[in-house]
């Protein structure tokens, strides 16, 4: 079972509350992204005033202001279920056309959706990713249990992604081989699934 969000989330704001409805995820793309139909505006979500899709996805809705956070583009030739084509596609192109606002972590992707989408660039802004801060303590001893639990190198170059043709890890890999001897002691590490 799922743990109640309100015992892990932080307090953010006197106003910020979590809202949690299961609901099975297939058949809200098929319903709301194939039909549209408005069911998180209508029956799974309180009366908000901004919904944000942090995972580059937004359900059709009309009563409500939404912003988009479009991470990344990807390559469609990498997908070939049509359950695929239809989520990286059209649930995807979709998504863009219906924010109000889109944030990007790169001015790549951002470029991307000007010229893809005709989208103005005022409507667009550029956040990059962060990182923890304050950045967690992680003790010598977990360190070591760790190197020793995956037989990690002292230093490596890290990739953490799904493990797909898209991403590009045999880029890194090849370049990795051209400089292996320059920069001895050094390893590549891949982190990801499949999926």
């Amino acid at each position: 079972p799922v743990p109640d969000p309100a015992s892990w989330l932080p307090a953010l704001a006197g106003n910020f509350r979590p809202h949690i409805r299961r609901f099975p995820y297939r058949l809200i793309m098929e319903l709301e992204h194939r039909w549209g139909v408005r069911v998180s505006e209508r029956f799974l979500l309180p009366e908000v005033d901004v919904y944000h899709g942090t995972a580059q996805v937004l359900p059709p809705m009309k009563r409500t202001a939404k912003v988009l956070t479009r991470h990344h583009f990807s390559d469609m030739r990498s997908h070939t279920t049509p359950l695929e084509k239809f989520y990286f596609g059209e649930v995807f192109d979709a998504s863009v056309r219906r924010a109000d606002f889109i944030i990007t972590p790169s001015n790549y992707t951002k470029n991307f959706v000007v010229e893809h989408f005709g989208v103005p660039e005022e409507r667009i802004r550029v956040i990059y990713h962060g990182i923890f801060d304050p950045k967690p303590e992680v003790s010598d001893a977990d360190k070591k249990a760790l190197r020793e639990k995956y037989d990690l190198p002292e230093r490596f170059i890290l990739l953490i992604s799904r493990l797909i043709p898209s991403k590009r890890g045999d880029l890194l890999l090849k370049a990795f081989k051209r400089i292996a001897d320059k920069i001895p002691g050094v390893g590549v590490v891949l982190a990801g699934r499949p999926d």
